[in-house]
């Protein structure tokens, strides 16, 4: 039996793509195709018959996410690539990735916190919030290393 939720879903993913899915955006895209489905359901359409109807209708995945990628806001095309790295890690390897980066998180505030009790001069200061963001990325990246191959050779 066809779940029309289901295939909803599934539209909206393939149709969003790689852009960053806040749960409004793809909240309004799912009920904006429901409807279609809905109309389509009252011509005396089968369930199926009106997915197909309602996507024809809602236009080509790549052409609408095209469109919506025009409204997006100045932070959603920041977060795309960020999103796009971090939706390529699974299971353990994601969990160990964050625990790293929360560690460092915790160490740039206590050093943070550090200096700001101290009486380090400004160059100190500099030095070592300067450095501590390049020296996350940089063990991040013996991290993701370390963890494997790439995602295209499915061991994440």
């Amino acid at each position: 039996m066809f779940d029309v939720n289901a295939a909803v879903d599934e539209w909206v993913v393939r149709t969003l793509g790689e852009q960053c899915r806040d749960s409004k955006r793809a909240a309004e895209l799912a009920d904006h195709l429901h409807c279609e489905i809905e109309a389509a359901r009252a011509e005396g359409r089968s369930a199926d018959e009106a997915f197909a109807l309602a996507t024809t209708r809602m236009g080509a995945p790549g052409a609408l996410a095209e469109e919506l990628a025009k409204n997006r806001s100045a932070l959603a095309a920041v977060c795309e690539p960020l999103m796009r790295e971090e939706r390529r890690w699974r299971g353990s390897a994601r969990t160990l990735l964050l625990a790293h980066a929360l560690l460092w998180a915790a160490g740039l505030i206590a050093s943070a916190a550090w200096l700001a009790s101290s009486h380090a001069d400004a160059a100190t200061r500099w030095t070592v919030v300067g450095t501590m963001p390049a020296l996350w990325y940089a063990s991040d990246l013996v991290v993701k290393r370390l963890l494997g191959a790439s995602p295209a050779r499915g061991r994440r």
